[in-house]
């Protein structure tokens, strides 16, 4: 009893934090441990014991589960919250914004605390919806607008999806518990059509290709707290969605597990070719991202092929995830070169733990070869091309650099990222022995050579813009259709002019249409509606003096 106490009230402090912050008397005190929100659930991390607290109250019942998976996955919502708030600190301490700050920053705080330790559909939903709207939020009131835009499209298409799923698995199997939904996916109806709103939904989270377009940009826009907050999303609300809701282990699933191993290679081969065409280190990273997802459902797609290979998985995957999270945070908060008016101690440092990142990144995927070499040699060769794919882009990232300039508590907060990601390097290294790292640790090091000649090489090629292939086409087509009625306005008949001549009527009328709407929309404000209203008296007056 006394520790699922405990894991309540670590996911409730930050919900506290925000009822103190909306009463003037305790709105400083809030603003000052809001950057603090997460210490408590770091510390359950560490030191709770695997717990399990039932919720009556809430929803259908929900329930909150503390196992080794959710410890994995608490332990990176908490270090990724604890920060985004120091990063946030002097932004919070603002009087002009930063109660609205601290109130987006705590709400997403809170959501992914409790992505990480639910053990129901509804709850897990709740917590990835307030999370995915919170990032909206502080995307908008920022310098990402225009990225948001697309995220919250997405987004919502996203939620959409998995809402009218879990419903239906919810439905069969009779309640709302992960354990039920597993159970009822298999044993729906129509299981493919299902399977595929469950890639649709979870993978817009994830950054899969063709639902990806939100990636690339809210990371190049995004400040850094809110970059640290989106690696969270992408792995809490994503990777951790498919560990819970997929039968990982329990049975064989095998046009599910194909289809997840054709996504994750397309993805892969698109992030590859869009990636190391890339100019800009931040949009490089969010293919790195996509590289990782890919990765992972490969290796979700080969268990539910063949179950037998998840006992051998299951530490290695969720270490691979830590190391690779960490590497991001160190790697998004400072890509490249140092500005020159840091001190010389303070230069070498942050050079050094921009190297680290990079090498934490690169060997990501030789714990899960060397595991998977013990059990299916086979699948680890092929698993050992990809981990060399995966490689190509963090060496191509040592080639674009860019200033940044050292404020706050970067410092202190790139040392504790250091030493969380060195730790979770060797937890994911430390069972295997020389004999079984030399020869993934060989092609990882002639992976990140290519790497490095590659992306010397592609310095030569015609760069991407930053974002996505969506910014090219879209010209293209402009100008592909420009170019097609200046052909038609030359070549085509007086009856062809003719039409295009109504056309354009049309489109001037359109656009007049559209200036009496934005109009009306002006008119049917309140304070403008009693403007006028004040100004019509005014004339009654004046004209009812000569009358």
């Amino acid at each position: 009893m006394t520790a699922a106490l405990f894991l309540l009230l670590a996911l409730l402090w930050p919900l506290l934090l925000m009822a103190l912050l909306a009463y003037p008397g305790t709105r400083t005190l809030a603003r000052r441990l809001a950057p603090w929100a997460a210490l408590p659930a770091l510390l359950l991390a560490f030191g709770g014991a695997d717990s399990t607290a039932e919720l009556p109250w809430a929803m259908l019942g929900g329930m909150l589960r503390l196992e080794f998976t959710g410890r994995v996955f608490l332990l990176l919502a908490a270090s990724f919250s604890l920060v985004a708030g120091l990063l946030a600190r002097e932004t919070i301490g603002d009087c002009r914004g930063g109660n609205r700050l601290a109130l987006f920053l705590l709400l997403a705080i809170s959501g992914m605390l409790w992505l990480a330790l639910t053990g129901d559909a509804l709850l897990f939903f709740t917590a990835a919806t307030v999370l995915g709207y919170a990032l909206y939020a502080m995307l908008a009131q920022g310098t990402g607008a225009a990225a948001g835009r697309v995220f919250i499209v997405l987004l919502v298409v996203g939620d959409l999806v998995v809402f009218e799923v879990l419903l239906v698995l919810a439905h069969n199997a009779g309640g709302t518990a992960f354990s039920a939904l597993r159970h009822a996916l298999l044993l729906s109806d129509y299981p493919a059509a299902t399977f595929f709103l469950v890639l649709i939904g979870f993978g817009i989270k994830l950054g899969l290709v063709g639902v990806h377009f939100w990636l690339a940009p809210t990371f190049i826009q995004a400040g850094a707290s809110l970059r640290i907050l989106l690696i969270g999303f992408v792995l809490c609300a994503g990777m951790l969605g498919w560990l819970r809701l997929l039968p990982l282990g329990e049975v064989q699933w095998l046009i599910a597990g194909t289809w997840l191993q054709w996504v994750a290679l397309a993805t892969l081969a698109y992030a590859l070719a869009v990636g190391m065409l890339q100019a800009d280190l931040r949009s490089l990273l969010a293919y790195v991202v996509m590289v990782l997802s890919a990765l992972f459902l490969w290796l979700l797609g080969a268990v539910l092929i063949e179950p037998t290979l998840w006992p051998g998985l299951f530490r290695p995957l969720h270490s691979a995830l830590l190391q690779a999270g960490y590497a991001f945070t160190l790697l998004y908060l400072y890509p490249g070169r140092i500005d020159v008016a840091t001190t010389t101690w303070r230069h070498r440092g942050l050079s050094i733990t921009w190297w680290l990142g990079v090498f934490l990144l690169v060997t990501t995927p030789l714990g899960l070869i060397a595991s998977l070499a013990q059990i299916d040699p086979p699948l680890s060769e092929r698993f050992t091309w990809l981990g060399m794919a995966f490689v190509l882009l963090p060496a191509r990232s040592l080639w674009l650099q860019c200033s940044v300039p050292v404020t706050g508590d970067k410092p202190v907060v790139l040392a504790a990222l250091s030493i969380a990601g060195l730790t979770a390097g060797a937890s994911s290294l430390s069972a295997m022995s020389l004999g079984e790292l030399w020869l993934p640790a060989l092609f990882t090091l002639v992976a990140t050579v290519v790497g490095w000649f590659g992306g010397k090489l592609a310095n030569r090629l015609p760069t991407l813009p930053p974002g996505d292939l969506l910014g090219p086409v879209e010209r293209g087509g402009t100008a592909l259709i420009s170019s097609l009625y200046r052909q038609l306005d030359r070549r085509m008949s007086n009856g062809f002019s003719g039409i295009l001549q109504i056309q354009r009527r049309l489109a001037v009328a359109m656009a007049w249409r559209q200036k009496a709407r934005l109009l009306e929309a002006v008119l049917g404000r309140w304070s403008v509606a009693m403007c006028l209203l004040v100004l019509f008296g005014l004339l009654l007056a004046w004209w009812g003096s000569f009358v």
